[in-house]
């Protein structure tokens, strides 16, 4: 369940990045959405 979870985190953050930079979301890069989620305190790596 904990990886839906994360999965999901992960699709929210890059939707929300990509409607805020104005580009589709294949388009978007994807350590912006890697920096945003470490930022929000999300592991990962191990």
């Amino acid at each position: 369940m904990n990886i839906c979870m994360a999965m999901g985190q992960a699709v929210g953050t890059g939707a929300a990045l990509a409607a805020e930079t104005g580009v589709t979301p294949r388009r978007l890069n994807y350590k912006l959405i890697q920096e945003e989620l470490t930022l929000l305190g999300v592991k990962l790596f191990d």
